[in-house]
């Protein structure tokens, strides 16, 4: 029976061509301007269409940062409310009729707000 073990060297070299190879195929970062440039000459070239959608990217760099946006505030503003909806939650309180009219309008129109997920 014939001995496959590898000397470490055999082993880093299989390695090593295994990493290029990944970086050539777009698995794994380049790190040198030659996988760079193999990957590009290999590259796929995108379905039709779906470069509409992608924003330029020198637009984005000539744009430079944008501040960070806080899209939703998710605080009760009006005292007492949480408490209710804790004890609701809890099951330890019954809450006024205003208070659930006023839960179920909200929901509602967060509802009607949500998008529709197409699957």
């Amino acid at each position: 029976m014939k001995d496959t073990a590898n000397t470490p060297q055999e082993e880093f070299r299989e390695l090593e061509a295994l990493r290029r190879m990944m970086e050539i195929e777009g698995e794994l970062f380049p790190t040198s301007e030659e996988t760079v440039m193999a990957y590009e000459a290999n590259m796929k070239p995108l379905p039709e269409g779906y470069s509409a959608v992608l924003p330029d990217p020198m637009q984005i760099i000539r744009r430079g940062r944008l501040p960070y946006l806080k899209v939703m505030e998710n605080e009760v503003n009006e005292p007492g409310v949480s408490d209710f909806a804790l004890a609701a939650r809890k099951g330890k309180a019954e809450l006024p009729a205003e208070l659930l009219k006023k839960m179920r309008r909200q929901r509602d129109e967060d509802e009607a707000n949500q998008p529709l997920n197409d699957q």
